[in-house]
């Protein structure tokens, strides 16, 4: 379904009309001070690189929203809406916190438009709970949701931390390849030392490997008389 991004009408809008967001319930830390900076990549639909004024470059990501993952429905929408508006784009980040993966967590700024409550309002990111501290973003969702708009077109979309649970065990359920089974030839070395004197494969492969017969493999690849172990070798 077709939906209209809010971050150009946003911008005829009046400074006063975000401000009194920005203080809404929303406490900084005292080390957090605000940083200028300008967006050289988007990563996906809530995450973003941008880079200050020494060059130095900054991978930050949206707070208090969550947009779908980049193989997830609506993913590539959301990533392609941030980039739209803010790549190449001078902006503020107002820093919160760091999370686990180094990533700066903080409200961006275009202006007078808080990106971030922007992606919820186009219905292309999710009032991150528990993490939400502006009970704006959840009204935002909230509507967002009754008119449709973005992926809340959709029949029943897929909130992106249930999508990443989800495929974290899929990954765990899949079976890690088995070693290779153990050699069941347990004859003691004696003094075949050729492999004209073996009489198969697995026992070359005891000889090598156990007994320490280097001369069954002659080329150094592991595999020992290869007319015995590679037969398509003869």
């Amino acid at each position: 379904m077709p939906f209209s991004s809010p971050f150009s009408a946003a911008v005829g809008r009046p400074a006063g009309w975000l401000l009194g967001g920005l203080l809404f319930g929303l406490t900084l830390p005292a080390w957090a001070a605000d940083i200028a900076c300008r967006v050289v990549w988007v990563s996906d639909g809530d995450t973003l690189t941008c880079k200050t004024a020494d060059r130095t470059r900054i991978q930050t990501r949206l707070a208090q929203i969550d947009a779908p993952e980049k193989n997830q429905p609506f993913g590539p929408a959301a990533k392609r809406a941030l980039a739209e508006h803010v790549l190449n784009q001078d902006v503020i980040l107002h820093p919160e916190t760091t999370d686990k993966y180094g990533r700066t967590v903080a409200k961006v700024m275009l202006g007078t438009l808080d990106v971030g409550l922007a992606q919820i309002e186009a219905g292309l990111a999710w009032a991150y709970e528990p993490y939400v501290r502006e009970d704006h973003y959840r009204h935002a969702a909230a509507t967002a949701k009754q008119e449709g708009l973005g992926l809340w077109a959709a029949r029943a979309p897929i909130a992106p931390w249930v999508w990443r649970h989800r495929n974290e065990r899929r990954a765990s359920a899949v079976a890690a390849p088995a070693p290779p089974p153990a050699p069941s030839f347990t004859a003691a070395c004696d003094s075949k030392k050729t492999c004209k004197q073996m009489t198969s494969c697995e026992e070359a492969r005891h000889y090598l490997t156990v007994c320490g017969i280097k001369r069954l493999d002659r080329n150094g690849d592991g595999v020992p008389c290869e007319t015995l172990c590679v037969p398509s070798r003869r």
